[in-house]
């Protein structure tokens, strides 16, 4: 019967600019193919880590939290307005590895897709440590886009 993708994860990097939107169009077209939901994902640092806590107060958090959401929507927005494909954003708190890993299984996604990271000198060869990571503990499988 061959491949077929129901449920797709697609974590966002939002420091990475237009770079994210290259996984985001890469799921979207796999999405229109196999008619697949979107799941897009960013995760912010936990402020339930003594150290975060301690430097921002809880206005702080909440602003972090709606920021994100908003980022994620407008990256939403851009790429998927039109193109017919069910999406959903959500933002979670914690470690990247571990909240992509905890959403993919409570989801139940069957794919995931994220970019590498971007070219760096000194780094052309290695993914992105969140992908490596990733990549190497995923239950399904994980499709990397590059630069």
């Amino acid at each position: 019967m061959g491949l077929m993708y129901t449920k797709i994860l697609v974590p966002l990097d939002l420091n990475e600019g237009s770079f994210a939107d290259k996984a985001v169009v890469a799921a979207r077209d796999l999405a229109q193919q196999f008619n697949a939901e979107l799941f897009l994902l960013t995760v912010v640092p936990g402020f339930e880590m003594p150290l975060v806590a301690t430097y921002f107060p809880e206005q702080a958090h909440q602003a972090m939290m709606t920021d994100a959401r908003e980022a994620v929507e407008a990256e939403a927005e851009t790429v998927l307005k039109g193109s017919g494909v069910t999406y959903h954003c959500l933002v979670k708190e914690g470690k990247p590895v571990e909240a992509i890993q905890t959403e993919a299984r409570r989801l139940g996604v069957d794919l995931v897709v994220m970019a590498s990271h971007k070219r760096r000198r000194l780094e052309r060869v290695a993914l992105g440590a969140v992908t490596n990571k990733v990549v190497a503990q995923s239950d399904v499988p994980v499709l990397v886009i590059k630069p």
